[in-house]
C-alpha cells in the first residue's frame, strides 16, 4: 500500500494497522504527523503502545467488536498541501 502514489502524498495523515493492531502502513503525513514518536519507525509496532491505558481500553473495544472509529486530530496545522500534478 505505501508504494501507491495517492496513499504516499495524501495530505490526510493514514495510518493501518492488522487486526491484532500493529502498525502495518503509513503515509508521509502520518510519519511526519507522529514524527516526535517515531514516524516510519512505528511500522510492526503495536498501536495500543502509543496510547494512554485509559485510551488503549477503547481501542481494544474497537478491535474486539470490529467496530470502526473515524476520527481527526490536529497537530501543528499546515495550511498548504503541496500535491503532486498526477494527484490534482
Amino acid at each position: 500500500m505505501e508504494n501507491n502514489s495517492w496513499f504516499k502524498h495524501f495530505p490526510g495523515a493514514i495510518t493501518v494497522t492488522d487486526a491484532d493492531g500493529t502498525i502495518s502502513a503509513m503515509n508521509d503525513a502520518s510519519a511526519e504527523m507522529f514524527q516526535k514518536d517515531g514516524g516510519y519507525a512505528l511500522l510492526g509496532k503495536s498501536v495500543f503502545d502509543c496510547h494512554t491505558p485509559a485510551s488503549q481500553t477503547k481501542v481494544r473495544a474497537l478491535y474486539e467488536n470490529a467496530s470502526s472509529n473515524i476520527y481527526t486530530i490536529t497537530k501543528d496545522v499546515k495550511k498548504n498541501f503541496n500535491l503532486p500534478d498526477s494527484l490534482l
